[in-house]
């Protein structure tokens, strides 16, 4: 029978508590598999507990998502290792069998999953068809959610836990990851017929002001980090012209959100690195 350990991070008062249970739930429906459920949980208040029946529960200081995914496969005990957040789960009771089946049979060290997702502003934008991830497909195809590899892998590369340029959340430690396991010939594709399930994200002005902020930060180091400038100058153009567009018609929210996110692209490739320590608002208003 094979084996996977699943790492899921999550964090106190993010009022995601009932989802993660349907989560469990979700995974132990899992065919023909010994599963290992770790559940890496930021606190606030140190006297915080949580308890989820058929999950190795880890409590943690608050840190960045990448140190959070680091400490849960530390302790993995499974040869595979899975990262899901609170809020995704894998689409299948067969999917950690058909996972483990693409590793095997295309001969890759890692693959990354497709998105199942409705609602207006969806986390990532779902294939059609299987892609090889190299230098050039990359970009848009490596994130956390479904992420499957060996864990001599990982614990050869982990997750770049300065990343977050001071912020929890948003660090881009998907991508710099992925490239750094491509730059040492480890070889990954994302497959489109494995699906993870991810809730549509919160379209609400000050959410998205905060992913702005977060996303805009990280994703600006991590492209002039490795060399993508292209790609960076790009994010900034685009933008500034979403900027523009909606300062003419008026719509002042999604004014606001761009201008904090070009900020940010633009001032996070030169903050100094550092583990992460800023919180959501949201967050600390719910703790």
């Amino acid at each position: 029978m094979m084996a996977v350990s699943v790492v899921i991070c999550t964090i106190e008062g993010s009022g995601r508590e009932q989802k993660l249970k349907e989560i469990i739930r979700c995974l132990q429906l899992q065919d023909r598999i010994e599963l290992e459920i770790i559940i890496v949980c930021q606190v606030l208040n140190p006297s915080f507990r949580i308890e989820i029946e058929g999950a190795n529960i880890v409590m943690t200081d608050i840190c960045g998502s990448g140190e959070v995914r680091n400490r849960g496969a530390k302790i993995a005990k499974h040869e595979l290792i899975c990262f899901l957040d609170d809020d995704t789960y894998p689409v299948g009771n067969d999917f950690f069998q058909r996972a483990e089946s693409e590793l095997r049979k295309r001969n890759i060290d890692f693959l990354t999953c497709n998105i199942r997702s409705t609602g207006r502003v969806k986390a990532c934008e779902p294939i059609s068809h299987d892609v090889v991830l190299n230098r050039r497909t990359i970009m848009a195809n490596m994130w956390e959610p479904g992420l499957m590899l060996y864990r001599s892998d990982f614990n050869n590369y982990r997750f770049d836990p300065t990343l977050g340029i001071g912020c929890v959340h948003g660090s881009s430690e998907g991508f710099d990851f992925g490239v750094r396991l491509i730059a040492a010939g480890k070889r990954g594709t994302r497959i489109a017929s494995l699906l993870i399930d991810h809730p549509p994200l919160n379209d609400d002005v000050n959410n998205g002001i905060e992913r702005a902020f977060f996303y805009g930060l990280g994703n600006g180091a991590t492209l002039v980090q490795h060399g993508y400038y292209v790609g960076y100058i790009f994010a900034i153009i685009r933008t500034i012209a979403r900027l523009f567009v909606s300062l003419m018609r008026g719509k002042w929210a999604i004014s606001r959100t761009a201008f904090v996110r070009l900020v940010s692209l633009c001032v996070g490739p030169f903050l100094p690195r550092r583990p992460a320590r800023i919180l959501p608002l949201r967050t600390l208003h719910n703790c």
